[in-house]
């Protein structure tokens, strides 16, 4: 998890070039550091490693992978004891809007926003509701895009 952590911080501040490769040769162990915390019900540290590679995940076009962990670490987690996973609900959105799922996009927005809405998170909650205001417009439902904005102010 450090790692990852440390990985995500380089990534997000443009020293992709470092980390990728990094993370390249790390990648069988961080599969498995995931596989290990899933299979022991770990929840939150799962989605907290899955949160921490997203970066990594989206610079190399592995949304699949991305999205399948993604899945199985929500899945798996009690949404009252587990912090991280609003923002892993909102980045299996990205992943599944790739794939142009706008439904299951939606969905997964939505959550999202709920989760972010029951911990308070007021920054999340702005975020994920810009987020489906741009999904609404997307999917040419204005009168809804214009009333998430409305509500994101």
């Amino acid at each position: 998890l450090d790692l990852a952590r440390r990985a995500e911080a380089g990534i997000r501040a443009g020293d992709a070039r470092t980390w990728i490769p990094t993370l390249e040769a790390e990648q069988a162990n961080l599969r498995a550091a995931i596989a290990w915390h899933l299979a022991r019900g770990r929840a939150e540290a799962t989605l907290q490693l899955c949160n921490a590679l997203w970066w990594y995940w989206r610079l190399r076009g592995s949304w699949l992978e991305a999205i399948r962990w993604l899945e199985a670490a929500i899945a798996m987690s009690d949404p009252a004891a587990a912090p991280s996973k609003p923002l892993a609900v909102a980045w299996l959105y990205l992943g599944n809007s790739i794939f142009d799922d706008q439904l299951r996009a939606q969905a997964c927005y939505e959550e999202s926003l709920r989760l972010f809405e029951a911990l308070g998170d007021v920054g999340g909650i702005a975020v994920v509701i810009g987020s489906l205001a741009m999904l609404a417009d997307v999917m040419g439902d204005y009168d809804r895009g214009k009333a998430l904005v409305q509500r994101s102010l």
